[in-house]
């Protein structure tokens, strides 16, 4: 019991530090480290939790004390030294194992509850990051639509036609050129504009 105080307390001291390190820094070691322990923290208080229950019914049972009491006494009758198990004394052990258990299962409780935070400010910061991640998908997606008006226009100027506009005055091509980039901008920051009403950027 005393050995499972000591594991419940040696994992206290590795989880805080560790979960502390993933919160500043969520990479794959870290979150492969803390998997582990959260492992080890659901194993344990398993097993603490069940020792402690065997132990309760123990000290609530007053039948199986009795048959503790009595096979002691036969023991001590069959034992040369003649020395009596003392009940009492036996209660009072049981009762501090059980205080040692329930302090153990705190300990596992509470870090259970920051371990479960932890989970749940991570989570935030994923959903942030991905949030993110969209966004800038959104306006990319975007640029390439817009991009691809002015591709068609630059098709269609690079054909073999003749355009009448464009005899003899490259002036008037320079212009055209520059309006399609400068429309191309201008339908980019409305469409942007659009998209932020809309609320689909931050």
């Amino acid at each position: 019991m005393t050995h499972l105080y000591l594991q419940a307390s040696t994992l206290e001291q590795e989880a805080y530090p560790a979960l502390d390190e993933l919160c500043e820094s969520v990479s794959t070691l870290n979150l492969q480290r803390v998997r582990v322990i959260k492992s080890r923290l659901v194993a344990l208080s398993i097993r603490v939790q069940k020792v402690r229950d065997e132990l309760e019914q123990l000290l609530d049972d007053d039948m199986d004390m009795a048959e503790i009491d009595e096979d002691g006494r036969s023991n001590s009758t069959a034992n040369p030294s003649g020395q009596k198990p003392n009940i009492q004394e036996l209660e009072m052990l049981l009762d501090a194992y059980f205080v040692q258990l329930e302090g153990a299962l705190n300990k596992l409780s509470t870090l259970r509850e920051y371990v479960d935070d932890t989970e749940d400010f991570i989570n935030i910061i994923l959903d942030e990051k991905q949030n993110e991640l969209l966004q800038i998908g959104v306006v990319i997606s975007t640029a390439v639509i817009i991009l691809n008006f002015g591709i068609v226009i630059a098709g269609v100027l690079g054909m073999n036609i003749h355009i009448s506009i464009f005899d003899g005055v490259p002036e008037q091509f320079y212009a055209l050129c520059g309006g399609v980039v400068a429309g191309i901008l201008i339908l980019f920051v409305i469409a942007i504009i659009t998209i932020r009403r809309k609320g689909l950027l931050g």
